[in-house]
């Protein structure tokens, strides 16, 4: 009872922590009044496209409890969590509610919860006090407060989808420790949650997916040739939590899929994919005349531009030709852009102390992304490194592909800056375990002998 009552008092700290730094914190020169109604995104003064896309067919599922004409094109490049989330508040609590600033306090609720179960995985490797501690250490940056916290962040949605992302690799862990198959399906849940606010999520289940197939048929034969009792628990337990995990996020993202069936775009996520295809097959030239610019500055014409041939053609074969065809041009064009969009002040002349901290906290991300295979195999010997090692390597190898196919914008980069650092104090708290207590149960190690 006295560890529950402690949970629960750490998440609602965290909630007033989170909640402080909300409302406090000001990062970006661009503001949005958090009092804001819904129809300060309608009127064209905000300047924010897709927040202006989400409120609009928002506003369809309020007034008419389906998406109306004008937005059924738009309503197939994003997933509907978020606009069923606004739709919902629109609902429950008027025309005038103060829309960014309940989307701030949701958002610092879920925040909340995440940071109560990173202290419990935390607690694992690292003493009490440093496990209160470390879950914060990420709002440090100013790009965690502003992407995650501020108003101007939380209209995007993204907020939701990287917290349930982070509880869910979280939660995977705590499910192993723990053996909790029903720790696993929540795991699973928060996974399918975060692809139905932002879709690359989905392909970060596929990743997970595809990766789960290796670890399953390890973890059976291993559990196989195991001749203590033990040791066919552990290696169950793992086969146990990463089907929990994966069928249960299948399962979640289940109705959206039949919901694309049924509009006859198969059990497909979104159509995103179509417009990359037609952006990287459209002529600089076209793109600058339709507002592309954006594109072409971040690598998604690629396909026009190595086949000249190509351009103004919609066939999904032929980007793909393209792609293959030219693939050391293509990664040496999308490899030039990184130091650009991964931190705009590293070109820069400006000495101000905004720039200057964003230059030094790229450059720790940077640093944060060259330690994770080195941290991955100093601590291979801590038990639950695989539940750590599988959700990161499938998170890596799905935004290698995005990153590959799809066109960069700057806010693209902010979640592998944020899940990069995550991970990296996780490593370096399990590696400090290791050291300490080498005599420990190893994961790695508990194998037939």
């Amino acid at each position: 009872m006295r560890m529950v009552q402690g949970r629960l008092l750490f998440g609602l700290v965290s909630f007033l922590i989170l909640v402080a730094v909300a409302m406090t914190s000001h990062v970006y020169k661009t503001r949005i009044d958090p009092f804001a109604s819904i129809e300060h995104f309608l009127d064209g003064t905000s300047g924010l496209n897709d927040p202006a896309t989400f409120a609009s067919m928002a506003i369809d599922y309020f007034r008419l409890g389906h998406i109306g004409e004008a937005n059924r094109f738009a309503a197939t490049l994003w997933p509907p969590g978020f606009v069923f989330l606004e739709a919902g508040i629109l609902k429950l609590f008027g025309w005038d509610a103060p829309l960014p600033f309940i989307l701030q306090i949701l958002a610092c609720a879920l925040l909340a919860v995440t940071l109560a179960c990173q202290r419990e995985l935390f607690r694992l490797y690292v003493n009490e006090r440093a496990a209160a501690i470390l879950p914060f250490v990420i709002f440090v940056f100013p790009i965690a407060r502003a992407f995650l916290l501020e108003p101007l962040g939380v209209v995007y949605g993204e907020t939701y989808s990287v917290s349930l992302f982070v509880l869910a690799c979280t939660l995977v862990v705590l499910a192993y420790q723990n053996g909790s198959t029903w720790m696993a399906i929540a795991a699973g849940v928060a996974l399918g949650g975060a692809a139905y606010f932002r879709s690359q999520y989905e392909l970060i289940v596929l990743a997970m997916t595809g990766c789960a197939i290796p670890v399953l048929l390890w973890a059976m034969m291993r559990a196989l040739r195991s001749r203590q009792d033990a040791q066919r628990s552990e290696y169950r337990t793992v086969v146990k939590v990463v089907l929990g995990a994966i069928v249960a996020a299948h399962v979640v993202m289940l109705p959206w899929r039949l919901h694309n069936y049924t509009l006859g775009f198969g059990p497909t996520w979104v159509q995103t994919s179509q417009i990359v295809i037609k952006n990287s097959l459209t002529s600089e030239r076209e793109l600058r005349s339709i507002g592309g610019a954006f594109v072409i500055s971040g690598g998604g014409h690629l396909a026009c531009k190595f086949e000249p041939s190509y351009c103004g053609k919609s066939d999904k074969k032929l980007f793909y030709r393209a792609f293959f065809h030219h693939l050391g041009d293509w990664y040496k064009a999308k490899i030039s852009l990184l130091p650009v969009f991964w931190s705009p002040y590293w070109n820069t002349s400006s000495a101000d102390g905004f720039a200057i901290r964003e230059m030094v906290a790229d450059t720790i991300f940077v640093i944060c992304l060259l330690l994770i295979v080195p941290l991955m195999v100093a601590s291979r010997r801590a038990k639950g490194w695989l539940m750590v090692v599988w959700p990161a390597v499938s998170f890596y190898g799905a935004f290698f592909v995005i990153f590959s196919l799809v066109h960069f914008e700057t806010r693209y980069f902010y979640l592998i800056k944020l899940f990069s650092f995550t991970l990296v104090v996780i490593l370096c708290c399990m590696t400090v375990r290791v050291r300490r207590h080498p005599g420990e149960a190893s994961f790695m190690d508990s194998g037939t002998r």
